[in-house]
């Protein structure tokens, strides 16, 4: 009797471990393979500013936007650090470690991914203007996918010049500190009139965002992420 209790209890215990499962599973690391769109600066980060007066922050917001739509319409599973104006703390006052960190958090969840970056450039010198891509030191392929969307950028015809595609600086911990394929672009000069211009155009954000997008299409199917 004994036996056949504790194999009861034993039995209980099992089933019920088995339906907690896929809900812990659900809340912690996910395997299914995405890609995170990470709009730059946010909320009382309002990153730098055009000449117009325009904040970089939503210039990045509305381009990872259009990239998020167009990735989606190519069958891609995707997930945006924000999806409007805040930052990723979402407490009052901005912590930009605690911004950055929160940031990393989505790698650490969705391993299985890559990371995009988006922002403007900004420089003390007018003259300055074109696009750029750097990608993290720790994952191999962070260059191969930043030299895909140069590639994919350098036959758009709008685009005011083509920059070079660059490891990122010690100073970008963001980039240094990122485990998986992981790139930031830097769509433009905002401090430069011609780019300031084209990047406030819906129709020019709309183009550079689908020929990014299909930049990344083109290095996960080379590289067997689907």
């Amino acid at each position: 009797m004994k036996k056949e209790l504790s194999l009861l209890v034993f039995t209980v215990i099992l089933v019920a471990c088995v339906a907690v499962l896929p809900f812990i599973q659900s809340e912690g690391v996910q395997e299914d393979f995405v890609i995170i769109i990470d709009a730059g600066h946010g909320g009382d980060d309002g990153g730098a500013v055009s000449i117009g007066g325009i904040c970089e922050k939503d210039l990045n917001l509305a381009m990872s936007k259009s990239l998020s739509s167009n990735l989606e319409a190519m069958g891609y599973h995707v997930i945006m650090t924000r999806t409007d104006d805040t930052d990723t703390d979402g407490e009052e006052g901005f912590n930009k470690r605690k911004d950055i960190l929160n940031r990393l958090k989505y790698t650490e969840q969705y391993p299985n991914s890559l990371f995009i970056s988006v922002h403007m450039n900004s420089s003390t010198s007018s003259t300055d203007k074109g696009f750029t891509v750097f990608y993290g030191e720790k994952n191999e392929l962070s260059k191969k996918i930043a030299e895909n969307i140069y590639y994919a950028v350098e036959n758009f015809a709008y685009t005011s010049r083509l920059r070079d595609v660059k490891e990122a600086p010690d100073s970008v911990y963001l980039m240094n500190n990122c485990t998986v394929p992981a790139i930031l672009v830097e769509c433009g000069f905002i401090s430069n009139k011609t780019d300031e211009a084209l990047l406030m155009d819906e129709k020019y954000r709309e183009d550079l965002s689908y020929i990014l997008a299909c930049g990344i299409d083109k290095f996960c199917i080379e590289n067997n992420y689907t």
